[in-house]
């Protein structure tokens, strides 16, 4: 539990803000308030990078389920927890922003 509470430090990767950063790059600046106030958004702010992903995996993967008969698996493989952050934003922009796209997210 004290992983989960620690809070970022100066240097650590802001994966919520890369995050925030690529919505705004795609053109998503109207649905960026839900983004924003999301419950778990709000939660992820000023964690540590590896319980910012965790939280930010969960948000993603309750935005791909709440998109009613598609074929998401392969989206939500992407959403990894463990492993090297590189690869977890190299996979979420290949994977998971085209279906971001595609199904017009977030949407909560």
């Amino acid at each position: 539990m004290s992983d989960y509470l620690e809070e970022r430090k100066e240097d650590d990767i802001d994966l919520v803000e890369i995050v925030r950063e690529k919505l705004l790059s795609i053109g998503k600046e109207q649905d960026i308030a839900l983004f924003d106030n999301n419950e778990y958004i709000l939660d992820a702010k000023n964690r540590r990078p590896k319980i910012q992903r965790f939280i930010l995996n969960k948000y993603w993967t309750l935005q791909i389920l709440n998109i009613d008969n598609v074929d998401s698996i392969d989206v939500r493989y992407c959403l990894v927890n463990d492993g090297d952050i590189d690869k977890w934003i190299d996979l979420f922009n290949k994977k998971v922003v085209p279906f971001i796209i595609e199904h017009d997210l977030p949407h909560f």
